[in-house]
C-alpha cells in the first residue's frame, strides 16, 4: 500500500504533537518555560555563533530571532 508523502508528514507531526503535549505534559511555547523577548538577543547570538546558523537554509540572528517572535506570539 503507498501513502501520500504529505498524508503521512502531516499525520505523523499531528500524532507527535499530542504525544508531547498532551501525553507527557511538555510545554509548547518559549514563555510557558519563563521566556520573554527580553532574552531574544541573547538567545539569537548564541544560536548564531559567527552569525549564521548552517542547515537546510541557513539562518542568521534575525531569521533566529523572528522564530523566537512567533512562539511567543503563537500563544497570545
Amino acid at each position: 500500500m503507498d501513502f501520500p508523502a504529505l498524508e503521512v508528514g502531516q499525520k505523523t507531526i499531528e500524532m507527535l504533537s499530542d504525544f508531547f503535549f498532551n501525553t507527557l505534559g511538555l510545554k509548547s511555547t518559549l514563555t510557558e518555560i519563563g521566556i520573554d523577548d527580553s532574552k531574544f538577543e541573547i538567545m539569537d547570538k548564541k544560536s548564531c555563533g559567527n552569525g549564521m546558523m548552517p542547515g537546510y537554509k541557513p539562518l542568521n540572528q534575525q531569521d533566529v530571532e523572528n522564530i523566537f517572535n512567533v512562539s511567543v506570539i503563537r500563544e497570545r
